[in-house]
């Protein structure tokens, strides 16, 4: 196997660095909402990008290092499974997951996973007792040729709730939520992409438990 980028490789690099621009970027863009595949390998480039540059900021041997956030201890985890998911063609692309919460609103930043065939494991969130709202947060990307975004959370067969007209705000989609609305049990949040003229593509589904 040869170590030298191919020119897919190459052109995703690129473009994730900005170094794309006129016809290339739009037509890169273009590519991109038209073929899942690239989509996904942007993605898990993004990721792994991330992953490596979190954990270049982790203390050498011998620092003192303050006591981590709950985010942070998940990273090498993270970074790992983005090398194995590199290395081994099919593999799933884990992205590590948080939540917080302040006052009467509890956040849960969900960084869609894009796999194969397989289901992943849904990740499970405990919902802070007292909370009034919860807001969950979840990973995008920019595409020429989108105009909006819809996420429908569903439960089982019913929709718990469903937002339109959503906008990424630095590469996140958010939808606020009654924590009423969230019991016990397992959702999954449809994200679909929607076009000036009216055309639908599924983005991402992202599955996830809840508990009280």
């Amino acid at each position: 196997m040869s170590g030298n980028p191919s020119e897919r490789e190459t052109r995703i690099r690129d473009y994730i660095d900005g170094r794309l621009s006129g016809d290339e970027l739009e037509a890169f863009e273009m590519a991109l909402f038209h073929d899942p595949v690239l989509l996904d390998d942007v993605e898990a480039t993004r990721a792994l990008q991330r992953g490596l540059r979190e954990l270049a900021t982790q203390p050498v041997i011998g620092q003192v290092a303050p006591k981590p956030a709950p985010a942070q201890r998940l990273l090498p985890m993270a970074a790992a499974a983005f090398l194995l998911g590199a290395a081994l063609p099919g593999a799933l692309l884990w992205r590590f997951a948080t939540s917080t919460s302040g006052g009467k609103v509890q956040i849960v930043s969900v960084e869609t996973f894009r796999s194969g065939p397989e289901q992943p494991v849904a990740p499970t969130y405990a919902i802070d007792a007292g909370v009034d709202r919860v807001v969950l947060e979840f990973g995008a990307l920019s595409v020429t040729g989108t105009d909006e975004f819809t996420i429908e959370l569903r439960r089982g067969d019913a929709i718990v709730h469903r937002e339109h007209a959503l906008k990424p705000d630095a590469d996140l989609l958010r939808i606020d939520v009654s924590a009423d609305r969230l019991g016990a049990g397992d959702y999954v949040a449809r994200i679909v992409a929607r076009s000036p003229q009216g055309g639908e593509t599924e983005y991402a589904n992202a599955p996830f438990a809840v508990k009280r």
